[in-house]
């Protein structure tokens, strides 16, 4: 063999968990000193998961309580941490599943390409439901290969473990779950298990896992259910929900070539081999079936649903979908990293990996220096918003600040930032909030807060002022946003109080 065309050695092992460390640094550094506040979705699960509920408004309560868990070390860096430690959960699975299948240095590759998935570099900050689904979409698809080929109860018990999490986390998960089902259909080897006492084990551990939290969701009428049918229908679209035959036809073409862009790092890195010389390695029947189903099915399922039901998708939705795809390729292409190949790959990789970040952070910087432009999250004054708040309210009061109600994300931040961290009282709603005891918020009383929009917001919402009469508006409160821009951005609310004992 030419001497130009060896592959080469190199400890894989040594720099997949550089890679990781390095990715976990740098995006968690760069968001913390880049960003003036927490992403607007990212607070309102914090303020979920500091009221340790079984069921919430809008999903599933895993992510809340992991959101306030880290939230218990700060208020800030920790969530970010935890973005990237999420993102790195599932590169090592991936990299484990991919050193079965493929040579060491190939499962490198594999899951370095992953840096060219926007979910899993630019959208990793905004931690929420819909991010946490792809450390436990990858745990599944690693523990679910082993479970298949090895006859070990204890792998099918943790199988049916992250099967109910993945529940927990968001209700995407029958769509991976259901490919997961159909792989232990249609092999040999899946079919096999069903012998065993295995997957039996998996199904009672998976409803053992989620009975609670559907307990919970049932007495409330499973608001997660509602939310997410009419997410599907649009009508939290901007622009609107489309009607007929085009529904149908355009939601899934749409979001077909929305995540082709998402993907698009991963393209131009596979290029850099696509032409090497190729290994003789094959992987088997099994292998292949696996990789196919797993990494393509729930896209698939998901375009189907929606070319059937006309639902609209979000692009974000398939965060967790593309985890395998490094390792797809590679599998497909077969190819040999000589010294050639490698650097080629590695410079392609650096240029993505790096560009999107250092071009993130610049944004985040720079951007409204350049776009006299703020960002609605990124510079919002969450921490100043809430010491105003809350201030007032121990300034007149002489006690913690026990409740926070109004809109929906003013009342997070309040939460979130507040040295009180007051209970949420969101959209004045008891539905969206039901951990609220009426009567201990006319006990102990609290703060509204809301948007201003127009000057018609000037006063207390009239359905509010309706159900509590004895509140008091205060008047406008209005902070500057942290953003550098040749105009200053400026966020105003309208404050009321609801003195206790009223």
């Amino acid at each position: 063999m030419n001497a130009s065309i060896h592959p080469i050695a190199f400890n894989a092992k040594k720099w997949f968990f550089i890679f990781c460390i390095a990715h976990i640094i740098l995006w968690t550094l760069g968001s913390w000193y880049c960003r003036h506040n927490l992403p607007f979705d990212t607070t309102e699960a914090i303020a979920w998961g500091n009221q340790w509920q079984l069921s919430y408004s809008k999903h599933p309560p895993f992510s809340p309580w992991m959101l306030a868990l880290f939230f218990k070390l700060g208020t800030q860096w920790p969530i970010y941490l935890l973005a990237q430690l999420a993102v790195c959960v599932m590169f090592w699975a991936i990299w484990r599943l991919a050193q079965r299948i493929v040579s060491p240095v190939q499962a490198l590759a594999s899951v370095m390409m992953l840096e060219g998935v926007i979910y899993f570099n630019l959208n990793s900050p905004k931690i929420n439901p819909t991010t946490m689904m792809t450390p436990v979409w990858a745990l599944i698809m690693l523990v679910g290969y082993l479970a298949l080929l090895e006859r070990k109860r204890f792998l099918w018990i943790v199988l049916g473990m992250l099967a109910g999490i993945s529940v927990l986390t968001k209700y995407e998960a029958p769509f991976l779950l259901l490919s997961l089902l159909l792989v232990s259909v249609i092999t040999p080897e899946g079919r096999s298990q069903y012998k065993t006492l295995g997957p039996y084990l998996a199904f009672l551990m998976c409803a053992v896992v989620v009975t609670p939290h559907f307990i919970a969701s049932a007495k409330l009428n499973f608001p997660e259910i509602h939310y997410a049918l009419q997410s599907g229908h649009g009508e939290l679209h901007a622009g609107g929900a489309l009607q007929g035959w085009w529904a149908h036809l355009f939601y899934p073409i749409n979001v077909f070539f929305e995540e082709v862009g998402a993907v698009f790092g991963v393209i131009l890195m596979a290029l850099t081999f696509f032409w090497a010389p190729k290994t003789q390695q094959t992987i088997g029947r099994f292998n292949w079936t696996y990789l196919l189903l797993m990494g393509f099915g729930p896209f698939v399922l998901v375009l189907l649903l929606s070319l059937i039901s006309g639902n609209y998708l979000y692009a974000n939705w398939g965060t967790p979908f593309f985890s395998m795809l490094g390792l797809i390729i590679i599998a497909w292409r077969k190819p040999l990293f000589d010294r050639i190949t490698w650097k080629r790959f590695l410079t392609v990789f650096l240029i993505i990996a790096l560009g999107i970040l250092v071009g993130r952070d610049g944004y985040l910087l720079f951007g409204p220096v350049i776009t006299n432009r703020a960002d609605p999250d990124a510079y919002f004054p969450g921490q100043e918003v809430s010491m105003a708040v809350t201030d007032y309210w121990q300034e007149h009061e002489h006690t913690p600040l026990h409740y926070i109600a109004g809109d929906r994300y003013l009342v997070a931040n309040i939460n979130v930032y507040s040295t009180d961290h007051p209970i949420p009282y969101f959209a004045w709603s008891y539905y969206q909030s039901p951990w609220v005891n009426p009567k201990q918020l006319y006990q102990q009383g609290g703060m509204f807060v809301w948007w201003m929009k127009t000057p018609k917001d000037a006063k207390i919402p009239a359905s509010v002022a309706k159900r509590f009469p004895a509140a008091q508006y205060l008047g406008i409160m209005t902070f500057p946003k942290d953003a550098h821009t040749q105009k200053p951005e400026f966020v105003s609310i309208g404050v009321a109080i609801l003195l206790p004992g009223h």
